[in-house]
């Protein structure tokens, strides 16, 4: 099965090869889902060789700093949208980032920092909407205020 992209009308077209062949559904699914994810695969991979190539810094803050203002910064040059948009998408580039350093480098303790912000601003992103719907709406700051 091949796989295009018109970058004219902005469509993925697909095609067995054949005149007139019939692609099924199930087909197209896994060929766009695979092309998507070729698409994410390749912005985590431009994060971790950035991530990698950074050098000349002293401590971990430094570096989780750095890490960080690349994970949050990071544009996709086609839109303009940020690329690690969601926690589950921030949180498996930076997971990527440390399959390819040692954790207890200086890196891997700086990419580890990233990742438990990443995690506990999630947990706290659901512990919020949580209340809110135990609440019925009402937000207990609200009232406090």
């Amino acid at each position: 099965m091949k796989i295009s992209l018109d970058i004219y009308n902005d469509k993925y077209a697909l095609s067995s090869g054949y005149k007139n062949d019939v692609v099924s559904l199930d087909e197209r699914i896994l060929a766009l889902t695979s092309l998507k994810t070729n698409e994410n695969n390749s912005f985590e991979l431009e994060f971790v060789n950035s991530i990698l190539s950074i050098s000349g810094l002293n401590s971990v803050r430094e570096y989780s700093d750095h890490i960080s203002r690349l994970l949050y910064g990071m544009e996709d040059p086609a839109n303009g949208n940020k690329v690690f948009e969601t926690f589950e998408k921030q949180k498996k580039a930076l997971q990527s980032a440390l399959e390819s350093v040692d954790h207890n480098s200086m890196m891997g303790e700086s990419i580890m920092a990233v990742l438990l912000g990443v995690t506990n601003a999630e947990s706290q992103m659901t512990k919020w909407m949580q209340d809110i719907v135990l609440s019925g709406g009402e937000i207990k700051e609200f009232e406090e205020w």
